[in-house]
């Protein structure tokens, strides 16, 4: 069995870290495995972050490979209530 790619959340995450973490991403997409985004050290995330966490929720649905989030959301959910886009972004 294959083992999980991990996709490690900095402590603040914003739109200047998004390249950075969606090229990380994309490496976890490519090897087929599990997809565990781990947000056990975010302590602040902005809009772009939740944008790319859904994103990459969406892909690895339909590239069949599992998928899951691991640690505190409180801090996605702070920057997801706070967007007037929230029912679009959950989809």
């Amino acid at each position: 069995m294959t083992q999980a790619s991990r996709v490690v959340l900095p402590g603040v995450a914003t739109v200047v870290d998004v390249a950075g973490i969606a090229d990380r991403a994309r490496e976890a997409l490519t090897d087929g495995s599990a997809i565990v985004v781990d947000v056990a050290s975010l302590e602040r995330a902005d809009i772009s972050i939740v944008q790319l966490v859904i994103a990459l929720a969406r892909s690895a649905r339909t590239a069949g490979v599992g998928f899951t989030v691991e640690g505190d959301l409180s801090p996605l959910i702070a920057a997801a209530a706070g967007s007037p886009d929230l029912a679009v972004l959950l989809g």
